[in-house]
């Protein structure tokens, strides 16, 4: 029979933890040294408010076609069934 085991960690017939191989150490090394030295500028430290947001380009007009959409959407699932009762006589089903 066979046995499916969850993680490497599990296995009897090798060892993973200490076979870590010189570059995996090495990609360690340089993630951590990476990690120490970034620090993000001053000027991306603070986000940008609303007005700022809306006085770049696009954004506007995207805002306005999604409030259209939006309403399209919203205004014809709210009629819809109304309209079909009324007008082309579907009943209501319980």
């Amino acid at each position: 029979m066979y046995k499916i085991i969850s993680s490497p960690d599990k296995t009897n017939s090798l060892d993973w933890k200490s076979r870590k191989s010189s570059s995996d150490a090495l990609l360690e090394n340089e993630v951590s040294i990476d990690r120490r030295e970034y620090s993000p500028p001053k000027e991306l430290a603070r986000g940008i408010g609303f007005f700022e947001a809306l006085k770049l380009p696009g954004v506007f007009l995207y805002s306005v076609v999604y409030i259209c959409v939006k309403s399209a959407l919203y205004g014809l699932l709210f009629w819809l069934p109304m309209y079909l009762k009324v007008e082309v006589g579907f009943k209501e089903v319980r």
